[in-house]
């Protein structure tokens, strides 16, 4: 994992770029283009000059309603095109699996993340991630991990990238992660844990595990989309949006 594709915020930990990476055809994942990103809803005004300077125009939540209630979401601003798409309904917790256990569960709980979003959301978020719009687009969960390591994996395998490399892009949030739950401890040093204590927050065999279970249920990521209603005309219009001429 390249750490430059990291963009330094006060408060914000996962905000990095998912361009660049080898994909179909000898071509690369664009840069500037498509981000992920962990809450944005916590962006502090001094860091509002930089995120106006990456040009990204769409943002698109995949946080619950109450997790936007309760939390807010990224200060509006003109241009901003905001979108709020829940991709999981019902709230989970890793804090009480063990560490070595944790592969596992995550990747049991990524499974239902995706089948759930079968039914509608997946292919609402690829959309807005396709479409072909002024400046760039960011798509960002709470801890920038989990929906949206989801959303990254799928994007990513349409465009042809492969799984050791998704694997790896997932991963990095381990460096994130870290820098959060440091700063979390700070701030709310009584809120509850969402994560094992120790042990790796966000292992690559997760993601291998996942991409291997999609394909097993639907045939292919590809399947998968179809089923979610996103279909060939719509990945040539991702292709097209997010891949680098050769």
């Amino acid at each position: 994992m390249d750490r430059d594709r990291y963009v330094p915020f006060t408060t914000v930990f996962n905000f990095r770029d998912l361009g660049g990476y080898p994909a179909a055809d000898g071509r690369r994942v664009r840069t500037g283009v498509l981000y992920r990103s962990d809450g944005l809803h916590r962006l502090v005004e001094a860091d509002l000059g930089r995120f106006a300077a990456l040009d990204v125009r769409r943002v698109v939540d995949l946080r619950r309603a109450d997790e936007v209630a309760n939390y807010g979401r990224i200060p509006e601003s003109p241009g901003l095109d905001y979108h709020n798409v829940c991709l999981q309904t019902l709230a989970w917790t890793a804090a009480e699996v063990a560490p070595g256990e944790l592969a596992g569960y995550l990747a049991q709980r990524y499974a239902e993340i995706a089948d759930e979003a079968v039914g509608g959301a997946m292919a609402r978020v690829l959309r807005l991630i396709a479409e072909d719009t002024a400046g760039g687009t960011v798509f960002h969960c709470m801890a920038g991990k989990d929906r949206t390591g989801v959303v990254a994996a799928v994007v990513l395998s349409l465009l042809g990238v492969d799984d050791d490399t998704i694997a790896g892009d997932y991963a990095a949030s381990r460096f994130s992660e870290q820098r959060y739950l440091a700063w979390r401890a700070s701030v709310a040093p009584d809120s509850p844990r969402y994560l094992p204590s120790s042990g790796d927050p966000a292992p690559a065999e997760t993601m291998l595990t996942f991409l291997a279970g999609l394909r097993s249920r639907y045939g292919s990521i590809a399947g998968y989309v179809d089923a979610a209603g996103f279909g060939p005309a719509d990945r040539e219009l991702l292709r097209a949006r997010l891949l680098a001429p050769n």
